[in-house]
């Protein structure tokens, strides 16, 4: 049996195999690349999922860490407080600074 313009011939009692005819190659080809493409797909996407669970993961270690600072810090202040700077400076022998002169107009530097 011969088709319009002779693009396909069947012959009796014989397989067609997939080189045989022209197009079969390349849609072996083709069948390849899409197998090859998917594959890309899957992996990059599981490395993107995978990104995005680990920035989570980092941001609420980040969260619970700057709770522990905040709570640190504000142990800090109750033994950074005034009255234990004033102590500090009467067992330290410091006195008050008073009837001083600038050298600088910006009063960086004085002097007694």
């Amino acid at each position: 049996m011969i088709l319009e313009n002779k693009i396909c011939v069947r012959r009796p009692n014989k397989e067609i195999s997939v080189f045989e005819n022209q197009y079969g190659l390349l849609n072996l080809f083709m069948l390849g690349f899409c197998v090859a493409f998917l594959i890309f797909y899957i992996v990059q996407v599981n490395y993107l999922v995978s990104q995005q669970y680990k920035t989570e993961v980092l941001k609420k270690r980040i969260g619970l860490i700057m709770e522990e600072q905040f709570k640190i810090q504000s142990e800090k202040m109750q033994y950074d407080g005034i009255p234990q700077i004033v102590q500090y400076s009467k067992r330290s022998g410091m006195i008050e600074a008073g009837n001083s002169s600038y050298i600088f107009e910006e009063g960086s530097v004085a002097r007694r």
